[in-house]
């Protein structure tokens, strides 16, 4: 059985069969259109749903339906019985370091010592083979030492940038 919360506050069960039931155990009918869109009916209701993102990582969907935004997190049964046991995990990761993937030249430098990017923030901009690539923190850390500057030409590798 798969556990999962809407807007951090409703919770649904769904069935090793992908059959999902409302808690009053209505079930929930779930197609796929051809558009890309889900067709979703429950009790005589059907409305249109659409699937904005995935975080695949921390098992949350981000989902539309009439213009209204859910988020919707999923427990497999391994996380539930985690949880039951009252164990906590994290999945938090622990950048140490920023590493080229490529050679290049640095563009700009976003970023400096000292500084606390959240994940997802940019940091360095790099052109390389002609196209402008953004890097950007895999987590939240702060800025220990950057080891670049703007103009430098980096190598497939190097060190850039170093974390607390």
């Amino acid at each position: 059985m798969y556990k999962t919360t809407v807007n951090n506050n409703q919770d649904f069960a769904l069935n090793n069969n992908a059959n999902l039931f409302l808690p009053q155990n209505e079930p929930v009918n779930i197609i796929k259109n051809k558009n890309g869109s889900y067709s979703v009916s429950s009790n005589n209701e059907l409305v249109l749903a659409d699937i904005i993102a995935v975080d695949e990582e921390t098992k949350v969907v981000k989902i539309k339906i009439n213009q209204q935004l859910y988020s919707v997190s999923v427990s497999e049964p391994a996380d539930i019985l985690v949880q039951n046991l009252g164990i906590k995990i994290s999945t938090e990761i622990k950048a140490s370091n920023l590493k080229s993937a490529m050679p290049g030249l640095v563009l700009k430098v976003l970023v400096k010592e000292g500084d606390v990017v959240k994940k997802g923030d940019v940091l360095l901009i790099v052109e390389a083979m002609k196209m402008e690539n953004l890097f950007k923190a895999n987590a939240d850390a702060t800025i220990d030492k950057i080891k670049v500057n703007e103009k430098d030409i980096i190598e497939k590798g190097q060190e850039l940038i170093t974390f607390l």
